[in-house]
């Protein structure tokens, strides 16, 4: 007996665990399971491809070509048949580089398509990261206001038994605290409802049934230590390393490939082609062809009225736009990163301050509770403490919110 009471406690805690979800959690399962991170994963691998197919293409391929006649040449008398009359196999043996040059861009998209899951990721993450902490606001909110009506009840409760009793109670004072029970009510209905379109939001970004019941555990991580970040470091690190860094590399490299590219274009191509004659009977002449051969062919574009001239001049402005780009794009990522410093300093300040003036007005307000309860204040002043006290742990979750979010953002930069 003992046995199945202990079964079923462990199934019974394992399935209230199941319904909730730790911000860690969150963040696995969004990884996983995100549609934005998945499709860029698909577009990843479909890169990749291209890299194999683009590989394989510098080697020498093989084109069968099969010559025929219609109709028959007088001049080969003894063809006895319109057959084919030969095979050839045309293999491109140098193309000027354009090949060697297409795979090597090809190769560097794909890097680029690598950055750029990673930026999803981290734009996923933010905004399940924002979700999430509104959610837990939400979840405070509604506990608060719900501890404010119990409060309100147990007035009404006793209001009610002194004024059936004739304790000297007004019948307004009674109304008073029940229409304050009807607001309550209604704002408990709101914060619900709100808190449900959050989480379906969050449901989504997380590929989770909207109709799920799980609940959100309260954030106890460490947040972040302003002591630890070195700010100068991060910058220089993120100029020359990071995500923004790679990617501006990457597009650089595949406008001087371009360039090259467009330079093949002065270049010659070699092709080498065997030979296989069918038709033994043709003849040039009174000598028989030989049964195989090579043939060798090399071409060159001798004159285009300047077009190769000016596919190059167009890769080579697009190739200093590139190098432009690049400067601008590290020096507002420089201003970012020392904003996004000064931000965190300023956020973690105001977090510090909040918290102890969250727990100033708890103190506060069971001391009101107490006030209320024994009618030494009226329902009107006691909603506006339990306002105040909504309102600054509203702040408090906004400045949590806000300073992890603007952490990773932080970390996002110097990536």
């Amino acid at each position: 007996m003992r046995k199945k009471i202990f079964i079923f406690s462990l199934l019974i805690s394992s399935l209230a665990f199941s319904n909730e979800m730790s911000f860690q959690d969150m963040l696995n399962r969004l990884k996983e399971s995100n549609y934005e991170i998945k499709s860029q994963e698909k577009l990843v691998e479909i890169k990749g491809l291209d890299v194999d197919k683009n590989y394989k293409r510098i080697f020498p391929g093989l084109n069968l070509e099969i010559d025929t006649e219609v109709l028959q040449n007088r001049k080969y008398k003894h063809s006895k048949t319109l057959g084919p009359q030969s095979i050839k196999a045309p293999i491109l043996l140098y193309s000027g580089g354009r090949v060697v040059n297409t795979y090597k861009k090809v190769k560097n998209i794909y890097g680029i398509e690598q950055e750029n899951l990673k930026l999803v990721e981290l734009r996923e993450e933010i905004k399940a990261i924002s979700l999430y902490f509104e959610v837990l606001n939400l979840n405070k909110q509604i506990e608060i206001t719900k501890l404010a009506k119990e409060t309100l009840e147990k007035q009404e409760k006793r209001l009610n038994t002194l004024f059936r009793n004739n304790k000297m109670v007004s019948k307004n004072e009674l109304l008073e605290v029940t229409a304050d029970i009807m607001s309550i009510d209604s704002e408990i209905l709101r914060y619900e409802n709100d808190k449900r379109a959050t989480k379906e939001r969050l449901f989504v970004l997380l590929d989770m049934d909207l109709d799920s019941n799980v609940e959100l555990k309260e954030f106890n991580e460490k947040i972040v230590d302003t002591a630890d970040i070195d700010m100068k470091s991060d910058v220089r690190k993120a100029n020359s390393t990071g995500i923004q860094a790679r990617k501006k590399d990457l597009e650089i490299d595949n406008a001087k490939l371009d360039l090259k590219i467009a330079k093949a274009g002065f270049l010659p191509t070699l092709t080498v082609t065997p030979r296989y004659i069918l038709d033994n009977d043709i003849k040039y002449g009174k000598k028989n062809h030989n049964d195989w051969g090579i043939e060798v062919e090399a071409s060159v574009n001798v004159f285009q009225w300047g077009a190769t001239l000016d596919d190059i001049n167009s890769s080579k402005k697009a190739l200093e736009r590139k190098e432009m780009e690049k400067n601008n794009t590290l020096n507002n990522l420089s201003v970012e990163i020392k904003s996004k410093y000064r931000e965190i300093n300023l956020l973690f300040n105001e977090f510090e301050i909040s918290k102890e003036r969250v727990k100033l007005l708890e103190e506060n307000q069971k001391i009101q509770n107490i006030r209320f309860t024994n009618g030494m204040l009226s329902s009107l002043d006691y909603l506006e403490s339990i306002k105040l006290l909504r309102k600054a742990e509203e702040k408090t979750y906004g400045l949590q919110k806000g300073l992890i979010l603007a952490y990773r953002e932080y970390n996002n930069l110097i990536q």
